[in-house]
């Protein structure tokens, strides 16, 4: 049981990962509209470097 709820639990984190990247993604669109993204351009690739790391401590 206990193997179950570690195994639920890092599926869960992966699916935030991909909800969290989407919403980066999301962000950097609506930046790029509007032309206003180049202080962000720093952060947008950290934080997409983290959410593919296999590293992501939580």
């Amino acid at each position: 049981m206990r193997r179950c709820l570690i195994e639920g639990l890092f599926e869960m984190i992966e699916h935030l990962k991909i909800l969290l990247l989407y919403c980066i993604h999301d962000l950097w669109d609506f930046y790029e509209e509007n032309n206003n993204f180049d202080h962000i351009e720093y952060n947008y690739v950290f934080l997409e470097q983290l959410l593919h790391s296999d590293n992501m401590l939580v």
